[in-house]
């Protein structure tokens, strides 16, 4: 079975979720916590999905003959 790391990442987090969702349902954990943390799971899948470029993978550094930008002087 060949898994993509990023396979492996999402599932280890549905698990790690899955386990702390629960530990609220029998009353171990708190559940203020975990609203705050599904909320921001959703606000930085929001941000990555508004940022990402379609087609492209998830970290993309630039060609190295691109020089870097510069700031513009003041």
């Amino acid at each position: 079975m060949n898994l993509s790391p990023n396979l492996l990442k999402f599932l280890a987090v549905v698990l790690l979720f899955a386990l702390w969702g629960a530990l609220v349902f029998v009353g171990k954990a708190d559940p203020a916590a975990l609203v705050s943390a599904i909320g921001a799971v959703i606000a930085g899948l929001g941000v990555h999905g508004a940022t990402a470029k379609p087609g492209a993978p998830a970290a993309v550094a630039p060609p190295p003959d691109v020089p870097a930008p510069m700031s513009e002087p003041k």
